[in-house]
């Protein structure tokens, strides 16, 4: 009877300790658990705590809940929600608390500066461990940790909120595209980033090679009165091409969490802080969105000059070969060929632009032999004359060393002439030689 007192009793401070260290198995899922990576955000500084930002396995982020126990690479973690967490029968995080700090890590999503970083472990540990932050802190740190416990600027955010979706809309610039001109180097785009719960949009900026620029140094956003951007990039000597990203929160508030280490006993699962330091925190790529669009800077196109203009309609006139084969006529053959070619109106006034109408008609030399005119010819302006005799106040001369042009037609009479003329030269010589002798 003692032995079966004794049972009960231990039995029933079983039954009322268990609840304070465990959880449903249909609430918590025990079979997909978490690690610290050993790596993260560490900033140390001379007067306050070291603070780190945790990389959590699975790309979660987390900052210290309990500032008393210190953290390890081996114990295996479980994702506790912060309303559970906080909750009497478990006292991981203090009750009514879970609200606060889900509003400190929708505000720390995307931060990761000293100062912000500092100021946000603060503010979790004044919640949950109520430690405050020591005077020395810089000013920095002291607005951003002001800002995060007051309830006015930074109101606690109900488990609801993750629920409530958030739309990202990004507009890019008009015109994606500018020339670089001679001289300058800063050149801006304008665009819209709208969040339509309101919440912060964060902006990065990479080159063609996908390497992050540096903002204040690379480049500067700012939002204008019309709740536009603009942005600015500076340095810009060559064609390029850079992405603009704008990141913001999927819904209202982040998915956030307590990771907790546990142990098991007698098969059942049992939440257990002293193995490894408890942490909150958030996974990004479940609680975040992107939206992108591509910006370039391209060199000057070149120009035509007047000079490759003109070299171009060189090209496409006939003229330098129309005077090439008048001036290349040197036998009697040869000017029976150009007479058979056949030139238009246009053609002639090319070859003679620069002729004028009384260097047109020819002049007879006493050392020249007589020119026989066709009975129609064509002149520079395209005119038919059909009487050569009427045209006599100018004459074309012909040089001593040129060979005059005959028309087709007397060819036969001009030989002859020629002919005769050398049968009678030829008698008179037999003439006088018999006379002589």
């Amino acid at each position: 009877m003692k032995k079966f007192r004794i049972v009960l009793v231990v039995t029933l401070v079983l039954m009322i300790m268990l609840p304070i260290f465990t959880v449903s198995a249909e609430t918590i899922d025990y079979t997909k658990t978490y690690k610290w990576l050993g790596t993260g955000l560490l900033f140390n500084d001379p007067y306050l705590t070291t603070v780190e930002r945790f990389n959590m396995s699975d790309g979660n982020i987390a900052y210290c809940a309990d500032i008393n126990t210190y953290i390890n690479k081996t114990s295996p973690y479980v994702k506790v929600p912060l309303e559970l967490a906080e909750s009497t029968t478990n006292g991981i995080i203090p009750v009514g608390t879970a609200s606060k700090i889900r509003a400190i890590l929708n505000y720390a999503w995307d931060k990761k500066d000293h100062d912000n970083v500092i100021a946000v472990q603060y503010a979790l540990w004044h919640f949950i461990n109520g430690t405050n932050l020591p005077a020395q802190a810089n000013t920095g740190i002291k607005a951003i940790y002001a800002k995060l416990l007051s309830d006015v600027e930074t109101p606690g955010i109900a488990a609801s909120a993750e629920a409530i979706v958030n739309t990202l809309t990004l507009t890019g610039p008009s015109s994606a595209s500018q020339e670089i001109a001679s001289g300058t180097t800063t050149y801006t785009f304008k665009f819209t980033a709208v969040s339509s719960t309101g919440a912060a949009i964060v902006f990065t900026v990479k080159d063609g090679a996908n390497h992050e620029l540096v903002s204040g140094t690379d480049y500067t956003i700012v939002k204008n009165a019309d709740g536009t951007y603009t942005i600015t990039f500076n340095n810009i000597t060559a064609a390029s091409s850079f992405n603009l990203t704008a990141t913001t929160l999927k819904n209202k508030s982040v998915g956030a969490g307590a990771f907790v280490t546990f142990k098991q006993i007698e098969g059942i699962n049992v939440l257990d802080k002293s193995f490894s330091q408890t942490v909150v925190g958030i996974k990004p790529s479940e609680t975040t969105q992107s939206r992108s669009f591509n910006v370039s800077f391209v060199l000057p196109q070149p120009t035509t000059t007047a000079a490759e203009t003109t070299t171009v309609a060189e090209t496409t006139t006939t003229a330098a070969e129309t005077t090439t084969v008048a001036e290349t006529t040197t036998t009697a053959a040869e000017t029976t060929t150009v007479a058979e070619t056949t030139t238009t109106a246009a053609e002639t006034t090319a070859v003679n632009e620069t002729t004028t109408a009384a260097e047109t008609t020819i002049r007879i030399t006493d050392e020249t032999i007589p020119l026989v005119v066709p009975t129609t010819s064509t002149i520079a302006d395209a005119t038919t004359i059909t009487d050569p005799s009427a045209t006599t106040a100018a004459t074309t001369e012909i040089k001593d060393d040129e060979i005059p042009k005959t028309g087709e037609a007397n060819q036969g009479i001009l030989i002859g002439g020629i002919l005769i003329a050398l049968a009678g030269s030829l008698v008179l010589l037999l003439r006088r030689r018999k006379l002589h002798e």
